[in-house]
């Protein structure tokens, strides 16, 4: 799948994206889950409430309804700092906590 500026994300890969302001950061990650579910996919959004909106306005003004989305089971849109506490201990980050939130939450999706 697309990303950025015409670099390619494999199935099941990682991108790391640099970006000068929030609407650079939105248009560029709505884009690309907008692509993802045209394309039949589903997708985690671990954000803050802020980004979360701005993905759901630039999915939207692509024609993907985020509401139809998460209700298909399709679209799961967390907040980053809620979440925060279910994989860190002593304020560090866990990995086996880390796998097994992520895992819950795309078991969800698949």
């Amino acid at each position: 799948m697309p990303w950025g500026s015409g670099q390619a994300v494999e199935p099941h890969g990682h991108a790391v994206v640099f970006y000068g302001g929030d609407g650079e950061l939105a248009a560029s990650v709505s884009g690309y889950l907008a692509e993802g579910l045209r394309a039949g996919d589903a997708a985690l959004v671990l954000a803050t409430a802020a980004h979360r909106r701005a993905f759901a306005s630039g999915l939207a003004s692509q024609g993907v309804d985020p509401a139809a989305a998460h209700a298909a089971g399709r679209l799961i849109s967390l907040d980053a700092a809620t979440q925060l506490h279910r994989f860190l201990r002593d304020d560090r980050l866990d990995p086996a906590r880390f796998d097994v939130m992520t895992g819950a939450l795309l078991a969800q999706l698949a």
